[in-house]
């Protein structure tokens, strides 16, 4: 899905077409996640580590950067479990699914 618009691209302008590096990371420790329980394994990201990650991929010319380890092993168990035990794992185990629970933005009153 990410690398559509590369596809489409150079389907389209052919040599001529814009390289495109998509980055995927899971939360980042800004104000936006203030107050996120970020999932087993899954360390919050720094913003200029992120950053670091995108420009290096972008000089490299990764089509694809994913953020931490976690992001493209949960895409691998994705694939290979069934979704009742992959969404067990990623829900009891890991905590995806209750990761925003105590997430701060959407209730703060200016």
């Amino acid at each position: 899905m990410a690398r559509g618009s590369e596809h489409v691209g150079s389907i389209f302008c052919g040599e001529l077409a814009p390289q495109v590096t998509t980055v995927c990371p899971a939360f980042i420790d800004t104000g936006m996640f203030q107050g996120v329980k970020a999932p087993l394994f899954t360390p919050l990201l720094t913003p200029d580590g992120v950053v670091d990650a995108a420009w290096a991929g972008m000089l490299e010319g990764q089509p694809l950067v994913k953020m931490p380890w976690t992001v493209p092993l949960s895409g691998a168990l994705r694939g290979i479990l069934s979704p009742h035990a992959f969404d067990l794992i990623a829900g009891r185990f890991f905590g995806v699914y209750s990761a925003m629970d105590a997430w701060e933005g959407k209730y703060k009153q200016e």
